[in-house]
């Protein structure tokens, strides 16, 4: 039976699972939310959810009040979006053994553009654009309390409240941890080519947006979207048309990695304090998390039956597992 704790953390995450796909529109009537405007969370007659515009909220017996105060750069995908992580056989092993998914400190990624704001010769013409908001931030701030700056003096100020700025953006690189998956409705013949040492011995697993959400616990609470493709010259570069949040920049790639189709989940951990720690493992429920689990379609049938042999009986997990079929043969 369960505790009521228990309760309020199943609560808690189908209450986020319903707000993350009504985030935009009103439940109910359809009404786009207005940015920086109210919308409203809580339950039917019937008890089932709903995320409103003001007008509908009066249907709700215990409606609670939201700012939509921000909008997010990267896409939520639909609730059965396939997923997939393709792997070698001991990476998988670790995903048994441990009952975790691993996650890769942004800063340790190979990628050098991870978590980047921009390209290297366009710091200079971003940073005085950052430090000329800092500045009419700070001026008006003064002005609302009757303090007169001088220009010089807002400049000083400016300046460090951007170095301050700057700091606390690359601080946030060493406490926040992603997970990478691949989301594709079928096989992905390049990425068994690129994730899997030994294509003879690969293994992937396929799940679904919602069952991954599912087998995660609620803490560390995670963020989950699509990963962004863009040209990093055009964007930070000291204009006004192309710029992205530098909290955001996680979820921003160069477009030469489109072909990866990426989803990732990230947590942030702010009270870590071994900056060391590159990885981190979150439990996860594996029964919950696997729909699927697939073979190399380059693998020999002896590896095929060896892993359904320690799937079943070192670990106890009944997993469909199945042979890929991206070898088959064709006929003419």
């Amino acid at each position: 039976m369960k505790t009521l704790t228990q309760i309020e953390i199943e609560e808690f995450k189908q209450h986020r699972w319903f707000i993350m796909h009504h985030n935009k529109n009103c439940s109910i009537c359809g009404k786009e939310f207005d940015f920086n405007g109210n919308s409203y969370f809580g339950h039917l007659d019937d008890g089932s959810y709903a995320y409103t515009c003001e007008k509908c909220s009066q249907q709700m017996t215990d409606a609670e009040v939201y700012t939509n105060s921000h909008r997010h750069s990267y896409s939520i995908p639909v609730s059965n979006a396939k997923l997939w992580r393709y792997m070698d056989l001991a990476k998988f092993l670790s995903l048994l053994e441990y009952n975790s998914l691993f996650f890769t400190r942004i800063d340790y990624f190979q990628d050098p553009f991870e978590g980047a704001l921009g390209i290297k010769k366009n710091e200079e013409l971003w940073s005085t654009k950052e430090q000329e908001w800092k500045k009419k931030w700070i001026e008006i701030r003064s002005n609302s309390n009757n303090v007169c700056l001088c220009d010089s003096e807002l400049q000083l100020l400016a300046e460090q409240e951007f170095k301050k700025y700057r700091k606390n953006i690359k601080e946030w690189r060493t406490k926040n941890y992603v997970n990478c998956w691949h989301q594709s409705d079928c096989e992905s013949e390049a990425m068994w080519q690129l994730y899997t040492r030994d294509c003879n011995q690969g293994i992937a697993i396929q799940t679904t947006f919602e069952r991954l959400y599912q087998a995660l616990p609620s803490v560390p609470q995670p963020s989950f979207g699509m990963v962004n493709y863009i040209n990093f010259n055009e964007y930070n570069n000291g204009g006004t048309e192309k710029n992205f949040h530098p909290f955001e920049a996680v979820w921003h790639k160069r477009e030469s990695f489109a072909h990866e189709k990426e989803f990732r989940i990230i947590i942030e951990d702010i009270v870590e304090k071994d900056f060391h720690n590159q990885n981190k493992k979150i439990r996860v429920d594996l029964n919950l998390l696997i729909e699927n689990i697939y073979i190399s379609p380059k693998a020999d049938k002896w590896f095929a039956e060896l892993v359904k042999d320690i799937i079943k009986n070192r670990y106890k997990l009944w997993l469909n597992v199945k042979q890929s079929e991206l070898n088959e043969q064709p006929f003419f």
